[in-house]
């Protein structure tokens, strides 16, 4: 009896003392905690970089760890031990390029999108205009006329002479002279492949756009399709409708038929609207109609080839006010030279991206004519269908390669950026990002995924060098705090199914790859 009884006794405590290690793992007394990694020796809840192919060990005297990018982006997923309301990302680097660095936070695994954030940028970091910074915000101004944020968005400039860098013109109007509704409804046949940004303008009339889709089923995995309608500038959806996969996750390359995705939103006040269409490349578009007289996209048009959907493959012209332009295509069958504002590009090899700069001496908009389809053309500025739908309501956008005497050529006297130069500590420079984790979605294990990117790395002998990330988990206090803790202790007795969060229109991106 007295021998069972301890037996009890022991597993009781045994069990009391697993549960006791779960509840403090997981509501972690005081809120906040800290994980860091030096992306070569293990840690608890972060995984390893990966793809491992774009890293190598950091070298040379007083390398002191680290690693080496090679290439990017790099991804690294972390589990939460517990609920919490912000992550905040810290990465030590050393970059003796100069190449722009940025940071991201996954939310939404089916779509592999990703919010992008600026964390070092060589122009605004170098430009001796007057500062004023509110939260995460950061003004530059070529004349101090405005001696904060509030006064700036009371007394607002004309768009034309403001840029901005990771955020948006919310708060500063725009409106298209002459713009009155259609009266009715036009439609295109296309082929637009994966995720596309639209811009639109409402003056009075419903918003309403039909999308025609077909899942090509070259890759393996679902292909759902989300469109969601947002104000340009503003991050909450105002309408959005999701279509389901078409039942085929396989990669056997057999089409779908063709099926609908529409989104509408009456009631809305004069301005432009995003509309974002969010899908995989393999998914697309094969037919447009909408009662929006205006429409464009933003900064990016993917021109489908018509492979497995019609032998009738014909020249197609787009039209844009862009300057400076990339253009790449996937395929051997997409060599072709384009035609941009009369000039030619011979996009001669695939998955090499081939640039032109214009200076538009004649009527904007000005066209762009690709013989065989089948290219990925991104611009600093907008593309449109037709040349009678082209507008661009956008401030224009601080990219890696924008220069101090372009924003003078441009008129730009203000840059508005969701950004602050990185600190420095000896010769290390320290970058930060913050995401609210409502706003993060879950790989199927239930992490969050983090990257870290730095475009054209790997093109020229400019490298970065990754010293250590840090992840700083924070959650509120009181009910909600313990509330969360709860949650997710619970949730961890049993699977959790990743979420699928509403997204921000503009200012999220597909970056077409999900690393297992």
């Amino acid at each position: 009896m007295k021998f069972r009884l301890s037996v009890r006794l022991a597993a009781v405590a045994g069990l009391v003392s697993v549960m006791l290690f779960l509840v403090v793992r997981n509501l972690v007394p005081g809120g906040e905690m800290t994980v860091t990694t030096d992306l070569l020796v293990p840690v608890p809840f972060v995984s390893e970089p990966k793809p491992g192919e774009r890293l190598e060990a950091a070298s040379g005297a007083g390398s002191g760890g680290g690693v080496t990018m090679r290439s990017g982006p790099i991804y690294l997923d972390l589990k939460p031990p517990g609920g919490f309301d912000t992550v905040t990302m810290v990465v030590r680097y050393r970059n003796e390029s100069g190449r722009a660095l940025e940071l991201g936070g996954m939310t939404s695994a089916s779509l592999r999108q990703f919010d992008v954030r600026p964390a070092e940028n060589g122009l605004l970091d170098g430009l001796a205009w007057e500062r004023v910074s509110s939260g995460n915000l950061t003004l530059w101004q070529r004349e101090g006329h405005h001696i904060s944020l509030d006064d700036f968005y009371a007394n607002p400039p004309e768009r034309s002479r403001l840029a901005v860098l990771g955020t948006t013109a919310s708060g500063i109007p725009y409106r298209h002279p002459g713009y009155g509704p259609l009266g009715g409804r036009w439609e295109a046949t296309v082929s637009l492949r994966g995720q596309h940004r639209l811009l639109t303008y409402v003056r009075g009339e419903t918003l309403d756009i039909t999308f025609t889709v077909q899942d090509m089923n070259r890759s393996s995995g679902p292909d759902p399709v989300a469109v969601t309608v947002c104000a340009e500038g503003g991050s909450e959806p105002l309408a959005r409708t999701v279509l389901g996969d078409d039942g085929n996750v396989g990669d056997d390359q057999r089409s779908s038929p063709l099926r609908t995705v529409s989104v509408s939103a009456a009631g809305l006040p004069e301005g432009p609207y995003v509309i974002g269409f969010d899908a995989t490349d393999d998914v697309f578009i094969r037919h447009l109609k909408s009662s929006q007289g205006l429409l464009s996209f933003a900064g990016r048009v993917y021109l489908g080839d018509f492979i497995g959907y019609s032998d009738d493959v014909t020249p197609v012209t787009v039209w844009s006010d862009g300057r400076r332009f990339r253009v790449e295509t996937p395929h051997d069958d997409g060599r072709q030279v384009l035609t941009v504002d009369g000039r030619q590009l011979d996009v001669s090899e695939p998955l090499v991206s081939h640039a032109v700069s214009v200076s538009p001496s004649g009527h904007i908009p000005f066209p762009i004519v690709s013989p065989k389809r089948n290219v990925i053309i991104e611009t600093d500025g907008t593309i449109s269908l037709t040349a009678g739908s082209w507008f661009n309501p956008l401030p224009f956008q601080v990219s890696r390669s924008v220069t101090e005497s372009e924003l003078d050529e441009r008129g730009i006297d203000y840059v508005l950026a969701g950004y602050r130069t990185p600190d420095s500590d000896g010769g290390v420079k320290v970058a930060t990002a913050e995401f609210q984790a409502d706003t993060l979605d879950r790989t199927p294990d239930g992490s969050w995924r983090f990257a870290v990117m730095s475009q054209d790395l790997g093109e020229s002998d400019g490298q970065i060098r990754l010293d250590s990330v840090s992840f700083v988990l924070r959650r509120t206090g009181g009910i909600r705090g313990l509330r969360n803790g709860w949650q997710a202790l619970l949730k961890g007795f049993g699977e959790e199914e990743a979420s699928d969060p509403a997204v921000s229109c503009l200012q999220r991106r597909n970056l077409g790859e999900f690393p297992e």
